[in-house]
């Protein structure tokens, strides 16, 4: 076979340098196979990056709600004449207090988780009146919250919220 037979044979001139056309696309498919695996795992370390910053959010949230709230209890009783704690419930803590700095002699203050939204709640007031209305979203994203406490007999009581 001579040259030029050859060279309309096979398609090509073998003297030239370079990729077919086909080696070109299955070039670029085994690329933009590798790429859309490595996107997927960037996707997904994203993904997970933001779930991690939304849990540590919460509970710096829940542990500043808990803090305000260990600081306000720790008041529970002092210089109140009378029973101190006005109603505990499952989604309720009422409690009479002389907290200070707070422009008022004894407050009372109410502490309420709300299951349809899964905020904690807070109130405070001079008369039990104004804990029913003026509600503060202390924490959101909350599961769950418990209470214990000690009765007269020393007995514990944990109310699970």
């Amino acid at each position: 076979m001579s040259r030029k037979e050859k060279k309309a044979h096979y398609g090509h001139d073998p003297r030239m340098k370079g990729f077919t056309l086909v080696e070109l696309m299955i070039t670029l498919v085994i690329l933009g196979l590798i790429l859309g695996v490595v996107y997927r795992m960037f996707s997904s370390q994203e993904h997970f990056f933001r779930t991690q910053e939304q849990v540590s959010a919460t509970q710096e949230n829940l542990r500043a709600t808990v803090e305000y709230m260990n600081q306000e209890l720790s008041w529970l009783g002092y210089k109140v004449p009378g029973v101190a704690v006005v109603k505990a419930s499952p989604n309720d803590l009422i409690f009479r207090a002389n907290i200070p700095n707070t422009g008022s002699a004894i407050q009372y203050v109410r502490y309420r988780f709300d299951n349809a939204t899964n905020t904690i709640l807070r109130a405070a007031g001079a008369n039990a009146s104004d804990v029913d209305t003026a509600d503060v979203i202390m924490a959101s994203d909350i599961e769950a919250l418990s209470f214990s406490f000690y009765t007269v007999q020393n007995a514990v009581v944990v109310i699970k919220i």
